[in-house]
């Protein structure tokens, strides 16, 4: 069960820093148009 949720964390973690680099990548592109 332990190694479940710390499979589901990182995969969660995983996907967040996925959802940071396109925020970040959007606002680099606002940055470059406007």
């Amino acid at each position: 069960k332990v190694s479940y949720l710390v499979r589901k964390s990182k995969a969660h973690a995983k996907s967040m820093e996925w959802l940071d680099h396109r925020l970040a990548m959007f606002f680099v592109n606002l940055n470059l148009r406007g």
